[in-house]
């Protein structure tokens, strides 16, 4: 079983149920562990989008890297909804046409990915799965939740101090377009805002 042990950039707390003690609870048991080590993953290089095609009520894992939620409309237009970083869950956007999204790597990450057969079969070979599996995505909706808070509450430069706070790392992995994106802004107000906090004017 392969897993990394730095899972999760410094500075940003991972899921509550996907510390790495959960992946050995759950590979206690060798059937599970086979089980687990025999599920496709997917590699993705930096800005290659995972087109999940049949497999868009899949559930997914990030091993490593970190990934982001694109929107794009007809236009070409494109909004950074999330991040995903290493340890955590992810779904795709159900209820949006698949040409409204995608799922981007945003450096070289690998995705374990579970369709909902092989969910029920996990379930099937440890009872414990159904119960980690809603953990894990009521934290997911607790992020987003967090998210939209800030959206409507914070100023860019606030929102953008917080991604300093809680992950620092991103600076260094995600394009200055996609920060600014999901920060809501363009790449010049990123730059002014940085400017502003370096100099304090």
């Amino acid at each position: 079983m392969n897993y990394p042990l730095e899972i999760h950039p410094a500075g940003q707390a991972p899921c509550t149920v996907c510390e790495p003690g959960w992946l050995i609870s759950l590979c206690a048991d060798v059937r599970m562990r086979h089980y687990w080590d025999g599920l496709p993953r997917i590699n993705l290089a930096a800005g290659q989008a995972w087109c999940t095609g049949a497999e868009s009520d899949a559930v997914c894992w990030v091993e490593t890297g970190l990934l982001a939620t694109v929107f794009a409309d007809a236009q070409g237009r494109e909004r950074v909804h999330h991040f995903h970083s290493a340890a955590h869950w992810l779904t795709p956007p159900f209820g949006l046409p698949a040409q409204d999204w995608r799922i981007e790597a945003q450096v070289p990450s690998r995705l374990l990915v579970m369709d909902a057969r092989q969910l029920d079969e996990a379930k099937l070979l440890d009872k414990r799965v159904h119960d980690w599996m809603l953990q894990a995505l009521m934290a997911e909706r607790q992020r987003l939740i967090q998210r939209e808070h800030q959206w409507l509450m914070f100023s860019a430069a606030e929102r953008y101090l917080k991604v300093l706070q809680e992950a620092p790392g991103w600076l260094e992995q995600v394009p200055q377009h996609r920060l600014a994106s999901y920060l809501g802004v363009t790449d010049v107000a990123l730059s002014r805002i940085r400017r502003r906090l370096k100099t304090g004017h």
